[in-house]
């Protein structure tokens, strides 16, 4: 089984991942995943699923990042429209009906292995210097120390000769599911009437239950109780 999936990035296509045995009948769409894209690793909404992949080779489904869809399925067709109608990525397109935060791009981690290697062009010096005087480093944090350079494809070189080690990262998702307290009545309502006023005539306990007799067939939020 293969998972169609769309990544937040300004690229027109989605693109097909093998679901390895590990995540049968796991995924689903709507699911956000952790899959490889490039060089590192990103999050992908999976838009569909397919029997047969489009593409001989394909890379594996990492993890499921929630076991909840994160979009729904008339969301995915909202997207798609958006997408047609404005020539915008379908990922650009569902990355709008998503949570900040929920989601983060990936990146990878920079390390310098052979400390007396010497780069073949100006760019490859000044990164090997870089992460000589700096440690390791992540993609981000070398865009900010060489700023209007394009150093990825000096540092791909770099990675293949050995020189630098890459390691893919994941950020974490920034926000965490909330929850909400409500309240109910526990007791029978004719119970009430007798109970409130041992309470105290102007007590917040007795006003309390007075609210929820009179909302008894709603379930309110402890907020609006204690208003």
């Amino acid at each position: 089984m293969y998972a169609e999936v769309a990544v937040n990035r300004r690229v027109t296509n989605t693109f097909h991942y093998h679901i390895p045995e590990s995540l049968a009948g796991r995924i689903a769409p709507g699911h956000l995943v952790k899959v490889s894209f490039g060089t590192a690793y990103t999050t992908g909404v999976v838009i569909d699923l397919h029997e047969q992949s489009p593409v001989p080779i394909t890379k594996p489904v990492i993890e499921r990042l929630d076991p909840d869809p994160a979009v729904t399925p008339a969301q995915i067709a909202l997207a798609r429209w958006m997408s047609e109608q404005t020539v915008t990525p379908l990922g650009m397109c569902l990355w709008l009906m998503l949570p900040p935060g929920l989601a983060k791009r990936g990146d990878s981690l920079y390390s310098l292995v052979d400390e007396a290697a010497d780069g073949q062009s100006e760019t490859q010096k000044r990164l090997i210097s870089l992460l000589r005087r700096r440690g390791p480093l992540r993609g981000r944090q070398i865009s900010h120390a060489l700023p209007h350079t394009r150093w990825q494809n000096s540092l791909a070189g770099l990675v293949k000769r050995g020189i630098v080690r890459q390691d893919p990262l994941m950020g974490a998702p920034d926000v965490k599911p909330q929850t909400v307290q409500t309240v109910e009545l526990a007791i029978a309502a004719n119970r009430v009437a007798g109970i409130a006023p041992r309470l105290g005539r102007e007590s917040r306990r007795a006003n309390v239950l007075e609210v929820l007799l009179a909302a008894r067939k709603h379930r309110l939020t402890l907020s609006d109780v204690m208003k």
